[in-house]
């Protein structure tokens, strides 16, 4: 793992996953960088001056407008799916689009979701978006259904520069193999007034000061999260095959 990456993201060891489907791979701080003293009664400050000086503070910090990021793990549906996604990518993989990776990406004549053995990854999709939305606050039934898929096989250097997703609500990735070494998924600061003003770093651990967070993924492990979510693959480390599911739903 790279060092310098260390500090705003969390590597689970193998003790930390007996209950997978309830441990974030993000650094599990993140998670709680929401407005949970927004109620002025609840929030712990202690008592006001104490014989202090007039001019003296005590400075509390509260986050607003926070990036909601889904998470979960379903092992036996990417076992299920990485045989179906290799023959795939065996047979209509674009290796033009990757560094010495494959993609079922930019195929005028191929369609992922249209693929006659998807119904169960759509369904999965389906069910992982309404849920998301739901614990977010918003109607599930917004959603229309409308998915596309796209199979990605990244080997050792392969890497996805940065972007996001357009014409859709929510975007998601669904890992199927992860070899040891494999590239984290870097989320980059959606908010760009923040690169608009310079300020020198004491604390690279606090997360208030982080431009970016990195998700280092898992076999099994999904993720899912707003369209405008800026995103890139770092070069891959691994000998064998990252291999992905990614997802757009409208």
């Amino acid at each position: 793992m790279n060092n310098d990456l260390q500090g705003n993201n969390f590597v689970p060891g193998n003790e930390n996953f007996q209950q997978p489907q309830a441990q974030s791979n993000m650094w599990p701080q993140s998670q709680n960088l929401t407005n949970q003293f927004s109620n002025p009664s609840s929030r712990q400050l202690q008592s006001e001056h104490n014989n202090q000086s007039l001019s003296d503070a005590q400075v509390g910090l509260e986050a607003h407008f926070a990036t909601p990021t889904g998470f979960g793990y379903n092992r036996e549906l990417a076992a299920y799916y990485l045989p179906i996604i290799k023959n795939i990518l065996d047979e209509r993989a674009n290796t033009d689009f990757f560094w010495k990776g494959k993609t079922t990406h930019a195929q005028d004549d191929f369609k992922l979701a249209d693929h006659p053995e998807m119904g169960l990854m759509k369904d999965f999709v389906w069910n992982v978006s309404k849920q998301y939305l739901q614990q977010c606050g918003f109607d599930p039934n917004h959603l229309k259904g409308d998915i596309f898929l796209i199979a990605n096989a990244l080997e050792k250097d392969s890497f996805h520069k940065s972007h996001y997703h357009y014409d859709c609500v929510l975007s998601g990735v669904y890992y199927l193999q992860v070899p040891e070494s494999s590239a984290p998924l870097e989320f980059e600061d959606p908010v760009f007034a923040r690169n608009l003003n310079y300020l020198p770093i004491v604390d690279h651990n606090n997360p208030y000061t982080w431009k970016t967070t990195f998700l280092y993924p898992d076999t099994g492990y999904y993720t899912v999260f707003p369209n405008w979510h800026r995103h890139a693959v770092l070069p891959n480390d691994s000998m064998d095959s990252r291999i992905a599911i990614s997802w757009n739903i409208s």
